[in-house]
């Protein structure tokens, strides 16, 4: 059953609601007591306090004034607990500001607490005066004193938002009715006289046990309460956390997907799209496929094939070490004539391989029907590693910088009269500028199939080689570039002399290989 009172909502049935009124009835009635009896000035002065400032200044001048000189020798009881303070009010004022909060949060509650404060203090000002306090109050009050700082968190974090924190103020209400019970029967036994408290010790030891027992008990509850809505609220902001990155992620997605958009139109490349150019090397590979299974008579690059050529060590040191590299397969068909070059299906193995464990791979594909040379490769390869540094593209002064690259590219390329040295130039400074958007510790993969048909003209063929070499060459990151081509238009031997030369840092080797017959 719920009950609800001054608005608010608690799973508080009506026997723990008439319990705390009783609780603030009995406060009421010590306090009517006290102010009858002819107390002394300093327990008038406890009974009005109803602030944690108004008690901070109270034991604050009461540690001025109080006598300090303990004994050391012999502490039990109440001095063993406030061994750690410089005195007695010290520890008492500790107290009582951390209890503070379990009273402000049953305030919020109803119109309780407001004695609470005045009679915690006034057991604290009688207890000082006597000469021993009793051991099971001391050290239930030790036991509450520990748990009690982390009250002051819980009470700023509190929201009643849900039923878990709904459940945690009832159990705080009901530790603080359990800690009144105590603190009243206290201050009571301590303003009987002193053959009244030594009855009450010698023939009723278990006087304060239950209740002691009780506070233990509901202070235990509210710790164990408070780590449940504290777990809640954890799993609440991490699952709140995962959708604001998520959010943040679309955003990012969103922002880099423009800026490529505005690379590609610098490029002269709006039609470009990764599905467009998956698409191409869907189509190419399928084409591979169809001839390779012609050729029956003819050795070809069959999976189980290709797998014992990359198990090669030149191949081993191309592909698994983490030093910049170039490797060059030429591939000599049985046929002269043939569509396709005989080792092109390893760089189409590689691609999709590298493709399906997410490595940075970039790709293309010369289709002699259209003409493709540097010009139509170098930005498609570049496109392709800019679409995986998205989150580099939403920098400004990067952005703007190779944009205005690219345009000084295409304005000197358009020129007739520009020198070609000029553009392949600028061309390689995109080149650089984009690599180094990629870590150090990352890998780049570049694989060109059919290099042998780069058309326009031969030199522009080998700019293209010698571009690539300086990528590997240059970059702080990883690049391993693969060309594959076919003999028939390869110039092996400039290949050796020219680009084996301009390698000091990455590793360079050319090979050839010659496809049989079937034995």
């Amino acid at each position: 059953m719920q009950f609800a009172e001054g608005g608010l909502q608690y799973d508080l049935s009506q026997d723990e609601w008439d319990r705390i009124k009783h609780v603030e009835r009995l406060q009421a009635d010590v306090h009517s007591k006290l102010s009858g009896m002819q107390a002394s000035q300093h327990v008038r002065a406890a009974m009005k306090l109803d602030s944690p400032e108004q008690l901070a200044a109270f034991w604050v001048d009461n540690s001025k004034t109080a006598k300090s000189d303990w004994d050391t020798k012999h502490r039990k009881g109440w001095r063993l607990w406030v061994k750690r303070y410089q005195d007695f009010s010290q520890a008492a004022n500790k107290f009582l500001q951390d209890f503070g909060p379990i009273v402000a949060i049953v305030k919020a509650a109803g119109p309780y607490g407001e004695l609470a404060i005045g009679i915690i203090s006034v057991l604290f000002t009688v207890a000082e005066s006597k000469s021993d306090m009793d051991d099971l109050i001391a050290s239930t009050i030790a036991s509450i004193k520990d748990r009690l700082p982390g009250f002051r968190m819980y009470q700023e974090i509190f929201e009643e938002k849900d039923e878990h924190q709904r459940r945690l103020v009832r159990k705080i209400m009901l530790a603080y009715a359990s800690f009144m019970e105590l603190t009243i029967q206290a201050v009571q036994h301590y303003l009987h006289s002193g053959l009244r408290r030594w009855l009450v010790a010698a023939f009723d030891p278990d006087a304060f046990k239950q209740l002691a027992d009780n506070v233990q008990l509901a202070i235990l509850d509210v710790r164990l309460q408070c780590e449940e809505v504290t777990i809640k609220n954890v799993n609440d902001i991490r699952r709140q956390n995962e959708r604001l990155a998520n959010m943040v992620a679309r955003l990012e997605e969103d922002n880099g997907n423009r800026n490529l958009l505005t690379i590609q139109r610098s490029f002269r490349r709006s039609f470009w799209t990764h599905e467009s150019h998956s698409q191409k090397l869907d189509e190419h590979n399928a084409s591979i496929e169809f001839d390779r299974s012609s050729q029956s008579l003819l050795v070809n690059m069959w999976p189980a094939l290709i797998a014992r050529y990359r198990e090669q060590q030149f191949f081993q040191s191309w592909e698994k070490t983490h030093e910049p590299a170039v490797l060059i397969i030429v591939g000599r068909n049985y046929l002269t004539l043939a569509r396709h070059c005989w080792m092109s299906p390893l760089a189409m193995c590689l691609v999709r391989e590298l493709g399906a464990r997410s490595q940075v791979c970039a790709s293309y594909i010369f289709d002699i029907s259209k003409g493709a040379n540097i010009h139509d490769a170098m930005p498609e390869l570049l496109l392709q590693l800019l679409r995986r540094k998205k989150s580099a593209l939403g920098q400004g002064e990067f952005l703007n910088a190779l944009c205005a690259t690219i345009e000084k590219y295409q304005h000197v390329n358009e020129r007739s009269s520009a020198l070609r040295s000029a553009v392949y130039q600028v061309l390689g400074e995109i080149a650089t500028m984009t690599l180094e958007s990629f870590a150090r510790e990352e890998t780049v993969y570049i694989i060109l199939d059919r290099v042998d048909r780069c058309h326009s003209t031969f030199r522009g063929r080998k700019e293209l080689l010698e571009m690539l070499v300086r990528m590997a060459e240059k970059a702080s990151c990883c690049v391993k570039v693969l060309v594959i081509a076919s003999s028939f238009d390869w110039d092996i031997e400039w290949c050796e002399e020219s680009l084996s030369q301009k390698c000091s840092r990455c590793k360079f080797k050319q090979v050839e290989e010659a496809q049989e017959l079937v034995r």
